[in-house]
């Protein structure tokens, strides 16, 4: 979405924290649900044998290429098309090139070394860019048109 000062809409920190959880939930599902018809219920069942399979599938090359493939096909993970955000190109705000999206993604590398510094600052940055976002040339905005403030809080 663009403001009608031509700068786009940025995606602030909690919005970004909840497209997190999101994601976190959908690849949860994605690979406990295999799992389940592949070795029926204990994995539902067992918590810990759950746990297993999530941080192997984190920890795998399979987040890694699914999550490249996103960004540069969609723009964005699941969790935040849900909630109508896109990752875009900080000047051109068109789609990441394949090279922009290898830096973002270890760009979180870099957030998490700093004990997390580099997340946080999505929520003190004027653009609303974290660590990843500034070393990729990447920005995290709203797709959704929302009436503008003067309009919403106007009296019916």
């Amino acid at each position: 979405m663009i403001h009608a000062d031509d700068e786009p809409a940025y995606a602030g920190f909690w919005i970004r924290v909840g497209a997190v959880l999101l994601d976190t939930f959908l690849l949860f599902a994605l690979v406990t649900y295999p799992a389940t018809m592949l070795f029926g219920s204990p994995v539902v069942d067992n918590p810990e044998l759950a746990m297993r399979m999530l941080r192997i599938a984190q920890g795998s090359l399979f987040p890694l290429v699914l999550t490249l493939w996103l960004w540069r096909v969609r723009g964005a993970t699941p969790g935040k098309m849900l909630l109508g955000l896109k990752i875009v190109d900080s000047t051109t705000l068109g789609p990441l090139t394949l090279g922009q999206a290898t830096a973002r993604y270890l760009g979180y590398f870099l957030s998490l070394l700093t004990l997390g510094a580099g997340f946080l600052w999505v929520a003190i940055d004027r653009k609303s860019q974290g660590f990843h976002d500034k070393l990729s040339g990447t920005l995290v905005i709203h797709t959704r048109r929302t009436p503008p403030p003067s309009a919403a809080s106007a009296p019916p």
